[in-house]
């Protein structure tokens, strides 16, 4: 939950509006319990909060620390709640009462019940309060785990980078050697002590093309990189961009002879303007892969009605898309780009379907504000819809199902996709179910010559496996079967997203043609290079923190279902899931039981060649002088071997010791089989010291 842009100063200045009217307190909590003040009264976001304007005027500054003590206090507020209101809520009112600062008996009774040391730091009257009624408070907490529960946060998911052809034109095999290398000599500067592999693999993605996987902890190190000040990458979580992938995808132009006229889009809510431009990126593959030179011009109309997030719009426009524009309602265009991005300041309700500007579109995405109950990697976003409930939900839905009608009203639209980062049914399936219905009975009802809207199968994402869920009499198996689902929480590794590609039902459509297959030959080019992302940063999770209670099984759902490529790293070696130091030890380990067991041959063959000089010494005198060579010889091969063993144990010691905490059990093992090795050794030692005493004998 830690986020992608912290400084390496590991501190950021919290929105000047905070500390206003608060004066300094010694509370380590102080500025976690502040800040979740602001989110439970003003109903801000955390990261509006961390990351608003004026970010380097003085104030108040937040750790990372900090940071990650609110969001696990987020986390914890629902059995925090359930543990206060236990008992008519007796404990609420012993310790709320008379309390300003909510915020932090939040963070008190976190980091008291649930926190790392299981204690409270420091003093204050606040803190008396809540011991003296720990007592209470512990047994309540052990009661209401069994009612509420704790979600375990997500295991962290891969960092996704969507390469963005509009601002570069090199290779997305390249562009992925480049950030590898950045990562490697990140990775490398901060690890160097610990003797970890500094090995990195970038993966292109199974499902969307120029989407570039990384491992899970390279988002940080990124922001700073020239290709994402530049705009040459963008950092997109991957279900975002399915539902740009899914418009787009088979929506060509069959030939610019008998289709004169461009083929638009609106993005109908489009800031902050990540799924704008990947539509412009997408129809520009589409575009250019025409042999005519006489391509139509085409236009992304990128609408939005707030002022503030609309700024945020025009200035990723700005980055994003390559050269001119910058004022609202100029298209921001270049010579070799047959695509213009169009930001307009806007409402999308008030559009006109009549409107000359929009006589081409032929695509609308409709992705409007919801619950964001599928990001389950930004956790205030959860607490606010908790706290709001139904009633909130209801509230989007029905703005939801208004947005959906009016993009239906558009005559000459052949294609929708409708898309949220919600997981509710009454977002997503029963909007899509309720806005068919009604406008379908209106045309009815006025007898309008339109076709009617259908639900289609995305052939794109033919492969994902995770679909919508029928609703009784209102949605059928086969509809929602047809629907795109992502799941967080159960493998998918990105966040909860619902996706539905609406199409005219017509038998033939002018300028368009049937969907694409899901591997364009562009996708194909890079897989050819790059490998294909399966799961593996999962798979080397799991296999180096072993089972616990972040270990989920393989998402099935998710991942398409492709061999793993084997990596090869640095010198051309095939290199495994396992870290060096892991390696090494093992190694060494190894190489000491071969020693061992060259101990062992070497003292059988000198016991038997004793032996038989033993047998010979009552009938040739000469053959004692022979006898004790052979065991002077026997004791000079026993000392050279234990010097051989135990240089080699020394160096086994060294290796151990160098290698990460995370290797403790290694450690151990490694003591473990030396003590066994130490004994056979002993036990050699006396069989050859009774052969030695019975031939003297």
């Amino acid at each position: 939950v830690i986020p992608k842009n912290f400084t390496s100063s590991a501190t950021f200045i919290l929105n000047p509006g905070i500390k206003k009217n608060m004066g300094f307190s010694a509370s380590p909590y102080d500025e976690a319990g502040r800040i979740l003040t602001d989110i439970l009264k003003n109903h801000k976001g955390l990261k509006s909060l961390v990351f608003g304007n004026n970010q380097k005027a003085k104030g108040m500054k937040c750790s990372k620390s900090t940071y990650a003590t609110v969001c696990q206090t987020i986390q914890h507020k629902p059995i925090l709640d359930e543990i206060l209101q236990r008992n008519n809520a007796e404990l609420h009112d012993k310790i709320m009462k008379d309390c300003r600062n909510i915020g932090l008996v939040y963070i008190l009774l976190y980091e008291l019940l649930f926190g790392k040391y299981g204690s409270i730091r420091g003093g204050g009257a606040l803190k008396r309060i809540i011991m003296e009624n720990e007592e209470a408070l512990r047994d309540a907490a052990k009661e209401g785990k069994a009612v509420v529960g704790v979600k375990d946060p997500p295991p962290p998911f891969p960092k996704y980078v969507r390469v963005n052809t509009l601002k570069t034109s090199e290779t997305t095999h390249l562009v992925a050697e480049v950030l590898a290398e950045h990562i490697r000599s990140s990775i490398s500067s901060k690890r160097e002590s610990k003797g970890d592999d500094d090995e990195v693999v970038v993966y292109a993605d199974a499902h969307v093309p120029d989407l570039l996987v990384l491992p899970p902890d390279a988002g940080v190190d990124l922001h700073s990189h020239p290709y994402a000040s530049e705009g040459k990458i963008i950092f997109q979580d991957k279900s975002s961009c399915f539902p740009a992938l899914c418009l787009v995808q088979g929506l060509l132009i069959e030939s610019c002879g008998r289709n004169k006229s461009s083929l638009d889009i609106i993005d109908a809510c489009a800031s902050p303007g990540n799924k704008t431009t990947h539509l412009a990126a997408l129809l520009r593959q589409q575009q250019l892969s025409f042999t005519s030179n006489k391509t139509p011009l085409s236009k992304v109309f990128a609408l939005d009605r707030d002022s503030k997030r609309m700024k945020i719009l025009q200035d990723r426009v700005d980055l994003l898309v390559p050269t001119g524009g910058g004022t609202e309602g100029k298209s921001k265009k270049s010579k070799s780009l047959p695509v213009q991005v169009v930001p307009l300041h806007i409402d999308f309700l008030q559009t006109k379907s009549d409107d000359p500007k929009f006589a081409n579109v032929k695509a609308i995405l409709v992705d409007p504000s919801c619950s964001g109950s599928g990001m389950v990697n930004q956790p205030d976003r959860q607490l606010l819809h908790e706290e709001n409930g139904k009633q909130r939900i209801e509230s989007l839905a029905n703005f939801q199902i208004v947005a959906l009608k009016h993009a239906m009203s558009f005559p000459q639209v052949e294609r929708i996709v409708y898309s949220t980062c919600s997981i509710h049914e009454e977002e997503n399936e029963i909007v899509v179910a309720k806005a068919l219905q009604e406008h379908h009975s209106a045309a009815n009802s006025n007898n309008m010559a339109v076709s009617p809207w259908k639900i289609s199968r995305p052939s794109c994402l033919d492969s994902w496996k995770r679909r919508g869920n029928a609703v009784d009499n209102m949605l059928s198996n086969e509809d929602a079967h047809c629907m795109i689902r992502c799941d967080g929480l159960d493998g998918d590794e990105t966040n909860g997203f619902f996706v539905c590609l609406l199409k005219r039902q017509h038998t033939s459509i002018s300028g368009l043609t049937n969907d694409a297959p899901a591997s364009t030959a562009e996708k194909d080019n890079n897989s050819q290079i790059l490998p294909i992302y399966n799961g593996e940063f999962r798979m080397k999770r799991s296999t180096s923190t072993g089972t616990n209670k972040h270990s989920r099984k393989p998402a099935a759902d998710s991942v398409q279902e492709t061999p793993s490529t084997p990596h090869i790293g640095k010198g051309g070696k095939k290199r495994g899931i396992k870290n060096s130091s892991q390696d090494c030890a093992s190694t060494n380990l190894v190489e000491q039981k071969n020693a061992k067991r060259q101990k062992k041959e070497e003292a059988v063959v000198v016991s038997k060649v004793d032996a038989k000089k033993v047998g010979t010494v009552s009938s040739d005198s000469s053959s004692k002088q022979e006898l004790q060579t052979s065991v002077t010889r026997k004791k000079e091969i026993n000392t050279d071997t234990k010097r051989k063993e135990k240089k080699k144990d020394t160096d086994v010691r060294k290796n151990v010791g160098t290698s990460s905490s995370s290797n403790v059990h290694d450690k151990k093992k490694a003591k473990k089989i030396q003590w066994k090795l130490k004994q056979k050794e002993k036990k050699q030692n006396r069989l050859l010291q009774k052969k030695e005493n019975s031939s003297k004998e």
